[in-house]
């Protein structure tokens, strides 16, 4: 499916459009990720690198990501309710705390950091 640039959608749309949960950051089918949906106030890296709180589902998405080879639809947040398709994208990358020294403890609203997903502009 292709997307707009600077156009908005909302989490409702792309989840009608392209499945998963509106409520998580990598929705994921068959252990294959469906679209990213990225805030770049906890994500200061985006879209080169994403912060994956700590969680068994978010950490799996990610290694998930990775490991599918398939590259998703990546949209950051621009207010609320609205995010912009920024590129389509490829996981290259999951790196746990433990070997990310340089990783901050904790994102900018105070929630624990596992790890860090490694992303790379997908180009046809």
């Amino acid at each position: 499916m292709t997307f707009e640039q600077n156009r908005p959608y909302t989490r409702d749309e792309l989840n009608s459009l392209l499945g998963g949960n509106v409520n998580f950051f990598l929705p994921t089918k068959g252990g294959k990720p469906l679209y990213g949906c990225f805030r770049r106030e906890v994500n200061p890296r985006l879209p080169d690198l994403v912060y994956v709180i700590s969680g068994s589902q978010r950490e799996r998405a990610a290694r998930d990501a990775v490991l599918s080879r398939i590259p998703f639809p990546v949209f950051e947040q621009v207010e609320s309710e609205t995010w912009q398709f920024i590129g389509d994208y490829l996981a290259t990358d999951y790196r746990p705390r433990a070997v990310v020294p340089s990783l901050p403890d904790e994102n900018a609203e105070g929630e624990p950091l596992a790890g860090v997903l490694i992303l790379k502009k997908f180009e046809e």
